[in-house]
Order: C-alpha cells, then sequence, then structure tokens
C-alpha cells in the first residue's frame, strides 16, 4: 500500500500541471452554478487552491501521510471561512478532482488517490472546531506574554523590546525563559490569529520584524559564553521562509557556548554545502514549515548523506508539517524531530 502511494504521489508531482488544468476547466465548467460570473482575481484563486490542494494530496500519498492533507484542508477551511467563503466551495473542488482522477489516473493507483480524496470530503464535514490559544493563563509569564501582544498590535516596538530588557535585567527571567515562554507562543498565536481573521498579514510580518530585532539586541548577552567546541548550522530549505523558530534555537544554543550558523530562510543546497566545507558542524538543523518544501528537505538530506562521509554528524528537523507524525522526519532521512525549541535543545544537546 505505502510503495503505492508514493508511486501515486509521484504521477501527481509529475503531471502536477496538467491535471490542475483539467480539474480547474472542469470545475468551472461542470461544478459552478450556471450562469455564474467569476472575475479574473477570483479565478486566480480557484487556481492557486486547485494547485494547492493538489500539491498536498500528493505529499500526502507520497510520504504516506494523510494528516498532510488533513492539515492542508483544515488551513483551507479557516482561510476561506476568514474570507466569506463557503466550505461547500472546497468540497466541489475535491469532487471535481475525483472526476478527473478517474478519467486520467492510471488504473494502478486510482484506488489510493481516490481513498485520500475521499478522506479529505468526510474531513471538510466535521465541525470546524475553535483552536485554542497559545497564551494560556496560569503559563510562565503568561501576563508578559499578553503585554507584549498587545504592543504588537498597537504597533509600539519600543515598547515592546523595552519590556524584554526590562526582563532580562531584573536577572528573574532568563533569556531561555523569554525566548520559550514569550517569543514562541506569541508567534504561534499570531498565525491563528491570522488564520482566523483577527489580525492582518501586517501584523504578523511586523511582530516578526519586532521579535528579531529584540533577538539581535540581545546578542551581547547571548555570545558572550565561552564557547563549548560544538557546532550547529541552521537552515530553512529552499522556498522556506518560517525561520523565526529555528533562529530561537540557534540563539539558545549560543547561549550555551556553542558555534552556531545561522544561514536562515530560502537556503540552497550549495550554501548549506559551502558551509560545511569551511566549516566544522556537529549537527545540522533543518526547518520545514509547508508539505511542499519536504521534497526539498530530503533532497538536501540525500545529497549531505551521500556527499559527505560524516560518521557523527547529525540532522534534526522540525516545522509544523512534522507536528502530526510520529515519523515523517525519519521518512526525509533525519536522524530526529523537536516539536519546539525547548525540546530541540535537548535533543541536540543530548547526541
Amino acid at each position: 500500500m505505502k510503495d503505492l502511494n508514493a508511486i501515486a504521489g509521484s504521477f501527481l508531482k509529475n503531471n502536477h500541471d496538467e491535471l490542475a488544468e483539467k480539474i480547474f476547466e472542469f470545475y468551472i465548467k461542470e461544478k459552478l452554478k450556471p450562469q455564474t460570473s467569476i472575475n479574473p482575481h477570483e479565478k486566480l484563486m480557484i487556481r492557486t487552491g486547485v494547485s494547492s490542494n493538489l500539491c498536498a494530496l500528493a505529499d500526502g500519498l507520497y510520504y504516506s501521510e494523510q494528516n498532510i492533507y488533513e492539515n492542508e484542508l483544515e488551513w483551507a477551511r479557516r482561510y476561506l471561512s476568514r474570507i466569506k467563503i463557503p466550505v461547500e466551495n472546497i468540497t466541489l473542488l475535491l469532487e471535481a478532482s475525483r472526476d478527473i482522477f478517474e478519467k486520467r489516473l492510471p488504473q494502478k493507483i486510482i484506488f489510493n488517490v481516490l481513498n485520500y480524496v475521499d478522506y479529505g470530503i468526510t474531513v471538510l464535514k466535521r465541525t470546524l472546531n475553535e483552536e485554542p490559544s497559545y497564551l494560556k493563563e496560569g503559563n510562565q509569564l503568561y501576563n508578559e506574554s499578553v503585554k507584549y501582544l498587545e504592543y504588537i498590535l498597537k504597533k509600539k516596538k519600543n515598547s515592546a523590546i523595552d519590556m524584554i530588557f526590562k526582563l532580562v535585567n531584573n536577572r528573574q527571567n532568563t533569556i531561555k525563559d523569554i525566548y520559550t515562554h514569550i517569543f514562541q507562543p506569541l508567534h504561534r498565536e499570531l498565525g491563528r490569529m491570522w488564520q482566523n481573521g483577527q489580525i492582518t498579514t501586517f501584523h504578523e510580518q511586523y511582530a516578526i520584524a519586532v521579535t528579531q530585532l529584540a533577538m539581535s539586541q540581545l546578542y551581547d548577552y547571548i555570545f558572550k559564553k565561552e564557547k563549548s567546541g560544538k557546532s550547529f548550522l541552521a537552515a530553512c530549505v529552499s522556498g522556506e521562509l518560517h525561520e523565526i523558530g529555528l533562529r530561537m534555537i540557534s540563539d539558545l544554543l549560543a547561549l550555551e557556548g556553542w558555534t552556531t550558523f545561522y544561514l536562515g530562510s530560502d537556503t540552497s543546497i550549495k550554501t548549506i554545502i559551502d558551509t560545511l566545507e569551511n566549516n566544522t558542524v556537529s549537527i545540522i538543523g533543518l526547518s520545514v514549515t509547508v508539505s511542499k518544501n519536504l521534497d526539498e528537505s530530503k533532497k538536501v538530506i540525500e545529497y549531505i548523506r551521500k556527499v559527505y562521509d560524516y560518521e557523527d554528524l547529525k540532522i534534526i528537523v522540525g516545522g509544523f508539517v512534522f507536528n502530526n507524525s510520529e515519523d515523517l522526519w525519519s521518512r526525509v532521512g533525519a536522524d530526529s524531530y523537536a516539536n519546539n525549541a525547548c525540546e530541540a535543545i535537548d535533543i541536540i544537546t543530548g547526541f
């Protein structure tokens, strides 16, 4: 079954453009109500939805992870809900996909693909539950997290950063406390709020800029510890833009005396290899948030394993796409996976 899933996923990936166009045309012609008028912007949204759904379906099949497909559909439901588009539109899109697949897929993989599509339709019939806040009363630094969020939403950059430095200078809270109990839950909460339509993309990007500025201003505290002789390379694979979690891990390791090579978002294989060739690296951390970047992470890891005979070199991965799977990390070739910054530090220092 898994082998056929992989074959099916590969087929969908290799024939993505042709299948996406057929699904789009069939959806417009057969699934929309007669006389429905759609403008160019709406057509673009439908095309984007078709492509995203097909990518997630292909990734879910290829890695035999229904969670990948389920997460994409849940995300789409929440997003369409915030812009007042009925969830029935996604169901119609899946039905259109099903019709095209029945006509155009090789016989040996039709069952596997339709099994995932039918599962997706059942997912869309569930009650959409509200996601709980990541800022939970009773958590360490809860009040400070709420205040930091308030400053962000009011665009009070200086007040937010001043609050962070007061927490550091009063010596009652460590930098690790601030990273793991303010920065990390705060940015997960902003993602939840954006998805629910409570904030705009501006607020999320503004928050990232403020937090990164605060982190950079803490470097005098972070990089003063004596070096431990261990080193960590941190990178988001090519196409991956969600970097703040990986930067937290890199900074927290530096705080413990590690030499860190933080390469940031959208990092090419060449840049990673150049860093390996010119530096001594003990452990590599790769960040992957969305499923479309799983193949790139697998390719990076396979290339490193093939070209470099480093028996002691360990690779850890993290990011949203791995969070609902027991062993997806192993199928991209990694040695381990972490759900959050604290867990990553424990695993990395325990290698």
